[in-house]
């Protein structure tokens, strides 16, 4: 666990560090920042400048880094664009972390969040947050591709990268959304990997699947 916890410490010097803004990238000069608290989780939301927030459509984007680290400040290059491309207000929570908070914490956090604005070794970071056992990893509430029926859920795209050690797993899910007749669509940059969405300094594919991202939303805000 001390190790884990070390690491993240480490990753969350790393992103404030301004010296490599251009590896991370930078929040958008177009948006608004600001920190808001809902049952107890720390969210960071982001707004276009150009008018004010209320009435705007809200876009809730949860973090990567597979439950066990992570943070709303890693995922700041692309919640700002996508804000000032699509007119929305991005809310991104911090949801607790494993080994200290194990299933089903993050996805109570991520609910909570949900219901107030109404109204990578990845076997190591599994065993953190499902058990050792992997048990929990059945339970779709973990892992959506479990559902019984995908049947009635919202259009999906799904991003992933060929060299993303997880690629199948996404792609699987988004056959089971097709099968379910939902609509979805995939995106697979062939020169990525996993989390390139958050390094744009390195990663030329981040700027293409950012702008796939905002095509989709502005597309389902629309039809809204």
């Amino acid at each position: 666990m001390d190790g884990l916890v070390e690491l993240r410490r480490r990753r969350a010097a790393l992103l404030a560090d301004r010296r490599l803004t251009w590896v991370f990238g930078a929040d958008e000069p177009g948006a608004t920042v600001r920190e808001a608290w809902a049952g107890g989780i720390r969210m960071r939301i982001h707004a276009p400048r150009a008018a004010p927030s209320s009435g705007r459509p809200i876009v809730l984007a949860f973090h990567g880094g597979g439950w066990c680290w992570g943070s709303p400040e890693q995922s700041r290059w692309m919640a700002g664009r996508i804000a000032v491309r699509t007119g929305a207000v991005v809310v991104v929570p911090a949801c607790r972390l494993a080994p200290e908070h194990p299933y089903p914490a993050a996805v109570e956090d991520c609910w909570t969040v949900l219901v107030g604005l109404r109204g990578p070794g990845l076997g190591g970071i599994v065993g953190h947050y499902l058990g050792r056992d992997g048990s929990l990893a059945e339970e779709w509430s973990a892992s959506p591709l479990r559902a019984r029926s995908h049947a009635g859920l919202p259009p999906a795209l799904v991003l992933t990268a060929r060299f993303d050690p997880v690629r199948s797993h996404a792609e699987r899910y988004a056959a089971a959304l097709r099968t379910a007749g939902v609509e979805v669509a995939v995106h697979r940059p062939a020169l990525a990997t996993h989390a390139y969405l958050t390094l744009p300094g390195i990663s030329p594919a981040s700027r293409a699947g950012l702008a796939r991202v905002v095509t989709f939303l502005r597309g389902v805000l629309a039809s809204r």
